[in-house]
């Protein structure tokens, strides 16, 4: 209901039930008692899409490690999954350095997922052939087996 009333940014991306909001001793909402919201859960586990190249791979490898989680699936939003400004700055800079892809910060907004920012870095012929095989390299080097797949985006010769 509130993605119908906000933009999407707004809308928060998990909510906890509480039955009392803990207070401090002067009657104050205490915010450090308050519970860290579980991202995903059993629905998110339900939906899981593994990775299907490098490059998918190594993407849902950083947000993993960024957002603190065991994994993330290749269509999980990027803010869905507890994402904000300064991981998205961490991001952008493993980007740069790790894959020597330079994409503008909004693009996240656009391309909240990894399939959606896999996509966007295939666009661009000098991105695509750059970032590929970066992250084949860094997954040979992380000692992590490759996807099935290609690496191409479907529709597109390797």
């Amino acid at each position: 209901h509130v993605g119908t009333k906000v933009p999407g940014y707004m809308v928060p991306s998990a909510f906890v039930v509480l039955a009392a909001l803990p207070v401090s001793a002067n009657g104050k909402v205490d915010r450090k008692a308050l519970p860290e919201p579980a991202w995903g859960g059993a629905a998110a586990a339900s939906r899981y899409e593994a990775p299907k190249t490098p490059l998918e791979t190594v993407l849902a490898g950083v947000w993993a490690e960024l957002l603190g989680l065991e994994r993330v699936g290749v269509r999980d939003s990027f803010f869905d999954l507890g994402g904000h400004s300064l991981l998205a700055v961490r991001l952008f800079a493993f980007l740069r350095e790790g894959l020597q892809v330079d994409l503008p910060m909004r693009s996240l907004f656009s391309a909240p997922s990894v399939t959606a920012l896999a996509e966007l870095i295939r666009t661009d012929e000098e991105h695509r052939t750059r970032a590929e095989k970066n992250a084949v390299l860094l997954l040979e080097m992380y000692g992590v087996e490759p996807p099935a797949g290609d690496g191409s985006a479907p529709g597109q010769q390797p």
